[in-house]
């Protein structure tokens, strides 16, 4: 985590823009990883410190949005339906979460009805595999 902090603050730093010119358009935390390879698929439940690590951070500076959580990629907004899906433009994934309307109701729950439903995937391929994060957002935005 410290660092994608790092790497975050010196994109800002050698661009010459401070924090204050993004905008946090959406922020997840995960409860599962699933991670897929030609020979084997494999589930985990995170622990709360990874899903701290793993946590997702979209961020939108003027009309462009950014991966801030990897390395502030740019990314594509489409919106269809219930969801938004936020595409890197150089392929190497995307996050795909629910519609404000459907976050907000989602966030009316129960904690026990809440933790059976997920608000964002996050799906990231590395050559010939790939991992998938399963999560929530964070507080009610």
């Amino acid at each position: 985590m410290i660092a994608r902090f790092v790497a975050t603050a010196s994109l800002l730093l050698a661009g010459n823009l401070s924090a204050q010119d993004y905008r946090v358009v959406f922020e997840g935390r995960p409860v599962a990883k699933v991670e897929a390879t030609f020979e084997e698929v494999q589930r985990t439940e995170l622990r709360a410190d990874e899903a701290f690590e793993y946590a997702v951070r979209i961020v939108q500076r003027q009309a462009k949005y950014y991966w801030a959580s990897r390395q502030m990629k740019r990314l594509i907004r489409h919106e269809a339906g219930a969801y938004i899906t936020y595409v890197a433009v150089d392929g190497t994934g995307y996050v795909r979460i629910l519609i404000p309307m459907m976050l907000a109701m989602r966030d009316q729950l129960s904690p026990e009805q809440r933790s059976q439903e997920i608000g964002y995937t996050e799906h990231l391929l590395t050559q010939f595999a790939s991992m998938t994060y399963f999560g929530n957002r964070l507080g009610a935005r």
